[in-house]
C-alpha cells in the first residue's frame, strides 16, 4: 500500500503542475489578446477624435466650394444689378428721346409754316 500511496501524490503532483501551466498559459494569452483588443480600441479612439488627412482635405474642398458658390450669387446680383440700371436709362433717354423729337418735330412744322 506504501508503493500505491507514494505513487497517488507523485501524479497528483504532476496533474496539479499540468492544469498551473495550462493555467498559466491561457492567462498568458488572455493578458496578450487583451493588450491587442485594448491598444486597437484605444486607436479607434484617436482615429475619431482626431480627423483623418484626408477628412481635412475634404472639408477644405467643401469650404472653398462653399465659397465660389458664395462668389457667383454674389456677380449674378451684381450682373442683374447692373442690367436694371440700364434698363432704367435706357427708358429714361428713350422718354427725352421721344419728348423731344414730339416738341421738336411741332415746333419745326411751326416755324415753316
Amino acid at each position: 500500500m506504501s508503493r500505491n500511496e507514494s505513487a497517488a501524490p507523485g501524479t497528483g503532483w504532476t496533474k496539479v503542475m499540468a492544469i498551473a501551466a495550462s493555467i498559466g498559459l491561457i492567462a498568458a494569452l488572455t493578458a496578450c489578446g487583451g493588450e491587442k483588443k485594448a491598444k486597437e480600441e484605444q486607436s479607434k479612439q484617436q482615429q475619431t477624435q482626431q480627423p483623418s488627412v484626408i477628412d481635412q482635405e475634404l472639408k477644405k474642398q467643401f469650404q472653398m466650394y462653399k465659397e465660389l458658390q458664395q462668389y457667383e450669387q454674389e456677380q449674378q446680383k451684381k450682373l442683374e444689378k447692373a442690367e436694371k440700371e440700364a434698363q432704367k436709362k435706357e427708358k429714361e433717354s428713350s422718354k427725352k428721346s421721344g419728348e423731344n423729337s414730339k416738341g421738336s418735330g411741332g415746333g419745326e412744322g411751326d416755324e415753316n409754316e
